[in-house]
């Protein structure tokens, strides 16, 4: 009973956000779904073959055949390798983007400093670009100064007060 409810709740979901994903033509979020059911099928591998090896398991296997055992471990350490490279790579990208967010709101927080009552409520994330609300009873600082240490150009406009 337990390992259909492991595959129920870790392995049928993902597979689902893949074909949803698929059918509404993102392949990005369909590739991301599909590197989070392998890592779920590689952790109930691994887990699998652990409880195995624990309980006694592992000895009747190797002393059976050596070369299975050397091209299952094989296998697992390159499907380890598949899932980890894109769960790294997705880890620093969400850590440089949420730093890439503070930053800006840091920025964005020294650029309305000098008026009282102006207040940053908000930094949104749009890609390669930012919004950044601010509250005020005035009008904003100049633009110029909203990120001095910045080299890309600084916003154009300012939207609703």
């Amino acid at each position: 009973m337990l390992p259909g409810v492991a595959i129920a709740i870790s392995l049928v979901p993902p597979l689902a956000v893949v074909g949803v994903c698929l059918g509404k033509g993102d392949v990005l979020l369909a590739l991301g779904a599909g590197v989070l059911f392998l890592s779920n099928l590689l952790a109930m591998v691994l887990t699998g073959s652990l409880v195995y090896a624990v309980l006694g398991y592992a000895e009747e296997a190797i002393n059976r055949d050596e070369r299975s055992t050397r091209r299952r471990y094989t296998i697992l350490v390159v499907l380890c390798v598949i899932v980890l490279i894109p769960l790294f790579a997705n880890s620093a990208a969400t850590y440089l983007l949420l730093r890439y967010t503070n930053d800006a709101a840091a920025a964005a927080k020294a650029w309305v400093s000098n008026d009282p009552g102006a207040t940053v409520t908000g930094v949104t994330n749009h890609g390669l670009s930012m919004t950044i609300d601010v509250q005020t009873s005035g009008e904003l600082p100049p633009h110029r100064c909203c990120c001095p240490t910045c080299r890309a150009p600084c916003p154009t406009s300012s939207g609703s007060r």
